[in-house]
């Protein structure tokens, strides 16, 4: 229950979510005969998820750009064991 609290606090979890409501009101609008308008519903989710994003209720957070931090610290480290090899 503690990682779904953490999960709900994730731009990416606000902006999956409503990409599939997106989806499931598109497939009701199939079976009912109406139309919606992606991009007034994707500017809509998008200004909504960046106010949640400025008043800090969820982060948004780069899962990437830790693992690149984690690449380049193991690197470093790396070089650095190289380097202390070389100098024996």
């Amino acid at each position: 229950m503690k990682n779904f609290f953490k999960k709900i606090k994730s731009y990416g979890f606000w902006v999956s979510l409503s990409a599939a409501l997106i989806i499931l009101l598109d497939a009701f609008g199939n079976v009912f005969g109406f139309k919606i308008e992606n991009k007034i519903v994707e500017d809509c989710v998008m200004s909504i998820a960046g106010i949640l994003v400025v008043f800090g209720i969820v982060s948004m957070n780069d899962s990437k750009s830790d693992a690149n931090e984690t690449e380049d610290k193991n690197d470093e480290k790396q070089n650095s064991d190289d380097e202390n090899d070389m100098n024996k």
